[in-house]
């Protein structure tokens, strides 16, 4: 009962910041806890995606973020995946890790219409390094770990096989004095 008292009040509060302050956060954080099944709440993704739309439309990283995730994941429907990939350049453009992090992604695996192409994935992977939105999950921190380490290693590799060390050119110049 306390919990559910808790809950309510908490509740509330993110109605009067939403409908009487307009703070895009709050829409964020009401969209998380129908997302998540929070405050109470059982988890409803249509009633989420509506509040992340409202955090985006006010300016939002984060809602962006979210509501072109749940756009483009929403079972292949043409006209959402491609208003959720729109949603995920401008959640990228505003700083959110997130929309960079999963627009590597779908680079990465060539998902949803995009065509596979690792050095685009690298490159918003890179991007998400300098975010200045901190919304990413644990679960793409690692994907985008695990594709650089592999990049790397990769380059590493084709390095060595074409006899290159690393090291400039320019250290390996030898001036000759023929005096």
């Amino acid at each position: 009962v306390a919990q559910r008292e808790r809950d309510r009040k908490a509740l509330d509060v993110l109605k009067d910041r939403m409908y009487n302050k307009q703070e895009a956060a709050a829409y964020v954080e009401m969209g998380d806890a129908h997302y998540h099944g929070l405050l109470g709440l059982e988890p409803c993704e249509p009633a989420a995606r509506l509040y992340y739309k409202d955090a985006a439309d006010l300016g939002h990283p984060t809602g962006a973020a979210m509501y072109g995730v749940i756009a483009v994941e929403a079972n292949g429907v043409l006209d959402s995946v491609s208003k959720g990939i729109a949603y995920l350049g401008i959640a990228a453009e505003r700083g959110s890790e997130l929309g960079r992090l999963y627009l590597g992604r779908l680079n990465e695996e060539g998902a949803f219409g995009f065509k596979l192409d690792h050095q685009e994935a690298e490159r918003w992977y890179k991007m998400a390094a300098s975010a200045s939105v901190r919304d990413g999950t644990d679960e793409r921190h690692a994907q985008a770990k695990a594709f650089l380490e592999k990049a790397a290693e990769e380059e590493r590799r084709r390095r060595l096989a074409m006899g290159e060390d690393g090291s400039s050119s320019e250290d390996e110049v030898e001036v000759v004095d023929e005096e």
